[in-house]
């Protein structure tokens, strides 16, 4: 019975992480594939949604830890 290698076992349409130890940069040649060009005002839109939202949420979450931990030596 014949044995597959890795290249006859992965489709070549594929895009794999390579296994070897000299090619570092598989994600950035991955990503260079598959990147688009990102519309300015979309990313403005992004930007503005993320500013408005998730950093107030970040801003309340991190300071309901920090009373917590203010407050376990005093109970």
């Amino acid at each position: 019975m014949q044995e597959k290698t890795s290249a006859q076992a992965k489709p070549a349409s594929d895009v794999y992480l390579s296994d070897s130890s000299d090619d570092l940069d598989d994600a950035a040649a991955w990503v260079s594939q598959t990147g688009q060009d990102v519309d300015p005002v979309i990313e403005k839109r992004v930007r503005r949604k993320i500013d408005l939202f998730f950093m107030p949420t970040f801003i309340i979450g991190y300071g309901l830890v920090y009373y917590d931990k203010v407050s376990i030596p005093s109970s």
